[in-house]
Protein backbone atom coordinates (compact mmCIF):
# COMPACT_ATOMS: atom_id res chain seq x y z
CA UNK A 1 0.00 0.00 0.00
CA UNK A 2 2.55 2.43 0.89
CA UNK A 3 4.10 1.43 -2.78
CA UNK A 4 1.20 3.22 -4.05
CA UNK A 5 1.29 6.91 -5.37
CA UNK A 6 -1.98 8.22 -4.09
CA UNK A 7 -0.71 12.03 -4.98
CA UNK A 8 -0.38 10.81 -8.40
CA UNK A 9 -4.65 9.79 -8.64
CA UNK A 10 -5.25 13.76 -8.34
CA UNK A 11 -2.27 14.93 -10.13
CA UNK A 12 -0.04 16.96 -6.84
CA UNK A 13 3.31 16.49 -6.87
CA UNK A 14 6.05 18.00 -4.59
CA UNK A 15 9.05 21.08 -5.61
CA UNK A 16 11.50 20.78 -3.54
CA UNK A 17 14.27 23.88 -3.64
CA UNK A 18 17.60 23.01 -2.38
CA UNK A 19 19.71 25.68 -0.42
CA UNK A 20 22.69 26.98 -1.47
CA UNK A 21 23.64 29.62 0.30
CA UNK A 22 23.23 29.87 4.60
CA UNK A 23 22.42 33.94 4.47
CA UNK A 24 19.07 33.22 2.94
CA UNK A 25 16.15 30.69 4.59
CA UNK A 26 15.60 27.48 2.76
CA UNK A 27 11.53 28.06 1.16
CA UNK A 28 8.78 25.63 2.55
CA UNK A 29 8.36 22.85 0.55
CA UNK A 30 5.61 23.35 -2.17
CA UNK A 31 2.52 22.24 -3.36
CA UNK A 32 2.15 21.57 -7.22
CA UNK A 33 -1.02 20.28 -9.04
CA UNK A 34 -2.09 20.57 -12.33
CA UNK A 35 -5.65 19.33 -11.62
CA UNK A 36 -7.75 22.55 -11.02
CA UNK A 37 -10.38 20.86 -9.34
CA UNK A 38 -7.52 19.70 -6.66
CA UNK A 39 -6.99 23.18 -5.78
CA UNK A 40 -10.54 24.08 -5.46
CA UNK A 41 -11.24 21.17 -3.33
CA UNK A 42 -8.45 21.88 -0.85
CA UNK A 43 -9.40 25.88 -0.77
CA UNK A 44 -13.44 24.60 -0.46
CA UNK A 45 -11.58 22.17 2.74
CA UNK A 46 -9.68 24.38 4.81
CA UNK A 47 -12.40 27.39 4.30
CA UNK A 48 -14.58 24.81 5.85
CA UNK A 49 -12.15 23.39 8.69
CA UNK A 50 -11.77 27.91 9.54
CA UNK A 51 -15.73 27.73 10.06
CA UNK A 52 -16.40 24.82 11.78
CA UNK A 53 -13.07 25.63 14.17
CA UNK A 54 -14.96 29.70 14.70
CA UNK A 55 -18.09 27.93 15.73
CA UNK A 56 -16.68 25.19 18.06
CA UNK A 57 -15.12 28.51 19.73
CA UNK A 58 -18.02 30.45 19.56
CA UNK A 59 -20.01 27.55 21.54
CA UNK A 60 -16.93 26.89 23.68
CA UNK A 61 -16.84 31.07 24.78
CA UNK A 62 -20.60 32.21 24.84
CA UNK A 63 -21.76 33.58 27.56
CA UNK A 64 -25.03 31.53 28.64
CA UNK A 65 -25.48 33.68 31.54
CA UNK A 66 -24.83 30.51 33.95
CA UNK A 67 -21.19 29.33 35.03
CA UNK A 68 -20.97 25.95 32.98
CA UNK A 69 -18.32 24.77 35.04
CA UNK A 70 -17.78 22.03 37.18
CA UNK A 71 -21.94 21.07 36.31
CA UNK A 72 -22.77 17.45 36.10
CA UNK A 73 -25.94 17.05 34.44
CA UNK A 74 -27.78 13.65 34.19
CA UNK A 75 -31.52 12.04 33.57
CA UNK A 76 -32.86 10.90 36.74
CA UNK A 77 -34.22 7.32 35.84
CA UNK A 78 -36.80 4.72 37.96
CA UNK A 79 -37.35 6.07 41.24
CA UNK A 80 -34.91 8.62 41.94
CA UNK A 81 -37.20 11.16 41.38
CA UNK A 82 -38.72 10.35 44.29
CA UNK A 83 -36.24 9.65 46.53
CA UNK A 84 -34.58 12.84 45.31
CA UNK A 85 -34.03 14.21 48.90
CA UNK A 86 -32.41 11.45 50.22
CA UNK A 87 -30.33 11.45 46.70
CA UNK A 88 -29.15 14.65 47.32
CA UNK A 89 -28.30 14.49 50.82
CA UNK A 90 -26.06 11.50 50.57
CA UNK A 91 -24.12 13.04 47.70
CA UNK A 92 -23.32 16.40 49.79
CA UNK A 93 -21.37 14.30 51.97
CA UNK A 94 -18.88 14.29 49.19
CA UNK A 95 -16.37 16.97 49.52
CA UNK A 96 -16.04 17.77 45.76
CA UNK A 97 -19.86 18.44 45.96
CA UNK A 98 -21.28 21.85 46.50
CA UNK A 99 -24.68 22.11 45.44
CA UNK A 100 -27.45 20.04 43.74
CA UNK A 101 -30.41 20.76 42.27
CA UNK A 102 -32.92 19.74 39.71
CA UNK A 103 -34.99 21.23 36.78
CA UNK A 104 -37.16 19.09 34.47
CA UNK A 105 -35.50 20.20 31.14
CA UNK A 106 -31.77 21.16 30.40
CA UNK A 107 -31.35 25.07 29.95
CA UNK A 108 -29.56 24.38 26.27
CA UNK A 109 -32.63 22.27 25.12
CA UNK A 110 -35.78 23.45 26.34
CA UNK A 111 -38.97 21.07 25.36
CA UNK A 112 -41.59 23.37 27.53
CA UNK A 113 -43.70 26.00 26.81
CA UNK A 114 -46.06 28.31 27.83
CA UNK A 115 -48.31 30.91 26.08
CA UNK A 116 -50.95 31.58 29.15
CA UNK A 117 -48.53 34.19 30.21
CA UNK A 118 -50.36 37.72 30.79
CA UNK A 119 -49.19 40.67 31.39
CA UNK A 120 -50.82 44.83 30.74
CA UNK A 121 -51.23 45.72 27.98
CA UNK A 122 -50.31 42.19 26.16
CA UNK A 123 -52.45 42.58 22.75
CA UNK A 124 -55.63 40.15 22.82
CA UNK A 125 -54.14 38.11 19.93
CA UNK A 126 -51.03 37.29 20.59
CA UNK A 127 -49.40 33.87 20.09
CA UNK A 128 -46.13 34.86 22.31
CA UNK A 129 -44.88 31.32 24.22
CA UNK A 130 -41.96 31.43 26.61
CA UNK A 131 -40.20 28.10 27.53
CA UNK A 132 -40.37 27.06 30.77
CA UNK A 133 -38.19 25.02 32.74
CA UNK A 134 -39.69 23.66 36.04
CA UNK A 135 -36.74 24.02 39.01
CA UNK A 136 -36.16 23.68 42.64
CA UNK A 137 -35.65 26.38 44.49
CA UNK A 138 -31.72 26.55 44.89
CA UNK A 139 -31.43 26.31 41.24
CA UNK A 140 -30.46 29.79 40.67
CA UNK A 141 -27.95 29.51 43.22
CA UNK A 142 -26.38 25.95 42.02
CA UNK A 143 -25.78 27.06 38.05
CA UNK A 144 -25.09 30.68 38.99
CA UNK A 145 -27.95 32.49 37.34
CA UNK A 146 -27.91 35.86 37.72
CA UNK A 147 -31.59 37.60 37.37
CA UNK A 148 -31.86 40.49 35.95
CA UNK A 149 -34.66 42.20 38.85
CA UNK A 150 -34.31 40.09 41.83
CA UNK A 151 -37.79 39.27 44.17
CA UNK A 152 -38.46 41.38 46.94
CA UNK A 153 -39.39 38.37 48.44
CA UNK A 154 -36.65 36.20 47.73
CA UNK A 155 -36.79 32.89 45.51
CA UNK A 156 -37.23 30.48 48.05
CA UNK A 157 -40.32 32.28 49.67
CA UNK A 158 -41.78 32.59 45.77
CA UNK A 159 -41.48 28.74 44.91
CA UNK A 160 -42.82 27.56 48.67
CA UNK A 161 -46.12 30.02 48.03
CA UNK A 162 -46.78 29.18 44.47
CA UNK A 163 -46.07 25.27 44.88
CA UNK A 164 -48.54 22.59 44.11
Amino acid sequence: MSSGKPTRCIGISFAMARCTSGFFACPPPMLVTKNPGAIALTVILIACSLVIYSQIDFIRNKDLGYNRQAVLTFNMRGDMGKSFDAFKNEALAYPGIKLISRADNSLVQVNNQNGSVEWPGKPANSNVFFRTVVVDYDFLETMDLKLLDKPSQGVAAIAESVSV
